[in-house]
């Protein structure tokens, strides 16, 4: 059996698997075309499976064959005009699906919960039973009920720059420099909000005056809405999902590591993909594809690194040794080495590192590389063992998707990974997880004492994450980046 799934809209994703010969590949489009967030036509996805000389069986695409979008019909009748036989696999039901690789079978989960704008049939919110697939609750007044519209008006009205898709992560950070009206947030209804986030955003009573960071009006304003908005959604979790079940959570608003963190001391069988945006449609797609068709899933080897980009040759002891001293003494280095990682965010495969201790070092970092909001703060990646002598976290987290507080007495020594109300979302590192990336982080430990990296993305502001040599060259050429290490290839300005 041979499949291909298809996400067409944006973060474009397509999955191409044989089972026959165990081919799988997971191809971000958004690499291929240098384009951050980019949809996919129809003629673009032909183009993939003629360049992979891959004829499909079926083509699974994440959504209804009922949905409403204009665009998506338009893709439905030309995926049919060009004779493929489809398959449809729902939006939200792909999202939840997307994590068939992180657990050992996903039919004995017990619960699936995706939460995004809407999806193609404007729903914002739906459960699922795993065990029959079927959707037990879902939002019931459509597009009122998205917890991810609103922040897409709050992103408008600051004037703030980029795409708005990119809204929730940005705006994440902001909230923490302002203080909530708890006695406000603690007097909504909100059985109400669950189903109505969007008209509880208009009834909400604004700032006075200018939506910008600089007032402390909007920035409490902004910390009460953020109170307001993950209570909700840890309440609709209760509301939904029996507390001792095990959840696949996924969806655009899974992203939010603040509420992940509390929504995890809640649910401690909680899984969340690192790929729950809509990049991860077309994993789910495919595990729709299989289960329906009784067509084994493809093997889990090599997760979370699975983008189908250009894969480098391995660096050297001397090499890793090399990038390790750099770090210590401060520079910014561009780290690109083995397959590009899932999801939104480098996992220490396509990544800009920099040394955690320095007081000043995201202020360096956005001034010479990322040009990111000031308020927003960088992630750590740190060797697993060492995760709890420096976070309040007793058990991994491998793909920063929990914000934690970094321990009081340790805040002052990696400043530049402690946010303002000292909380970091941290990645954790197990040699199992990434040997290269496990073995840098080591050897930088063993000259500084500090057993992590600040971590962040390698792209500039508004480019996707390097998938290629000559793209992470571009990054570094076009920025004030001191080193790139492209597998053993170490390049300096």
């Amino acid at each position: 059996m041979k499949i291909a799934t298809f996400h067409t809209f944006h973060d474009a994703a397509i999955c191409l698997y044989d089972n026959d010969s165990k081919l799988f590949k997971q191809i971000k489009l958004e690499r291929l075309f240098d384009k951050k967030h980019c949809q996919c036509s129809v003629k673009d996805f032909v183009k993939v499976l003629n360049d992979n000389e891959f004829v499909p069986d079926i083509v699974c695409i994440p959504y209804n064959e009922a949905g409403t979008r204009v665009f998506l019909q338009d893709r439905i009748r030309e995926l049919r005009d060009e004779g493929f036989k489809l398959m449809f696999a729902g939006h939200h039901l792909s999202h939840v699906l997307s994590g068939w690789m992180m657990v050992d079978d996903i039919t004995k989960i017990d619960y699936g919960i995706a939460q995004d704008g809407k999806d193609d049939l404007g729903v914002s919110w739906r459960v699922f039973n795993l065990k029959t697939f079927e959707c037990i609750k879902y939002s019931q007044h459509e597009t009122l009920a998205s917890f991810g519209m609103p922040l897409n008006l709050i992103w408008k009205c600051m004037n703030l720059h980029g795409n708005p898709l990119d809204c929730g992560g940005k705006l994440m950070g902001a909230k923490s420099y302002g203080t909530p009206d708890v006695e406000f947030a603690s007097s909504q209804d909100y059985d109400f909000i669950s189903e109505n986030m969007f008209t509880a955003y208009h009834n909400m009573p604004k700032p006075v005056g200018k939506w910008d960071f600089d007032s402390k009006e909007f920035r409490d304003w902004l910390a009460t809405f953020f109170l307001i908005w993950e209570t909700a959604i840890v309440k609709l979790f209760e509301k939904c999902i029996p507390l001792e079940s095990s959840v696949i959570y996924s969806g655009g608003v899974a992203q939010n590591t603040v509420v992940n963190e509390t929504i995890c001391q809640r649910y401690p069988n909680l899984i969340i993909p690192p790929h729950c945006y809509d990049g991860g449609l077309a994993l789910g797609a495919l595990a729709f594809a299989c289960l329906t068709t009784n067509t084994p899933l493809p093997s889990k080897e090599g997760f979370p690194y699975w983008q189908s980009d250009e894969e480098i040759e391995t660096p050297s002891t001397e090499t890793i040794i090399q990038i390790a001293n750099d770090l210590a003494v401060g520079k910014i280095v561009g780290w690109y080495q083995g397959k590009g990682e899932l999801g939104p965010r480098a996992l220490g495969n396509r990544s800009i590192l920099m040394n955690p201790a320095i007081k000043n070092a995201k202020e360096i970092l956005n001034s010479k590389v990322k040009h990111r909001e000031h308020w927003r703060p960088y992630a750590p990646s740190v060797l697993e063992e060492c995760a709890s002598d420096w976070f309040d976290l007793s058990v991994p987290s491998k793909y920063m998707l929990r914000c934690v507080q970094v321990l009081t007495h340790k805040q002052s020594l990696v400043p530049a990974i402690t946010h303002i109300d000292g909380s970091s979302r941290v990645q954790t590192v197990s040699v199992e997880d990434n040997e290269i990336f496990y073995s840098l982080i080591s050897t930088f430990n063993s000259i500084t004492g500090i057993p992590m990296l600040l971590n962040t993305s390698l792209n500039d502001g508004g480019s996707p994450i390097a998938g290629s040599r000559e793209a992470a060259m571009k990054v570094f050429d076009n920025s004030d980046m001191d080193v790139l290490c492209i597998g053993n290839t170490i390049i300096r300005k």
